[in-house]
């Protein structure tokens, strides 16, 4: 099996994307930002991010980000 960051997510904003790395490190998963658009000085601009982690992580990180996404849904019914 070949090793390597692979894109998990692709948030809009610094904002979501920080949202995003929130959620992955508490579940323990480490993962890194890369800009969508290209990067400006080897750092992603405040746009659309990739968020990428590592291969053997993948799985976790989806589950990770899916319980997410079910806790906001959650939250929302009344």
């Amino acid at each position: 099996m070949t090793h390597g960051l692979v894109t998990i997510a692709v948030a809009g904003d610094g904002a979501e994307a920080d949202s995003i790395l929130r959620t992955l490190a508490g579940a323990g998963i480490t993962a890194r930002l890369e800009g969508a658009e290209g990067e400006i000085g080897g750092a992603p601009h405040d746009g659309p991010c990739r968020v990428l982690v590592e291969s053997d992580l993948v799985g976790a990180a989806q589950a990770a980000l899916l319980d997410e996404d079910a806790d906001e849904a959650d939250d929302l019914d009344y």
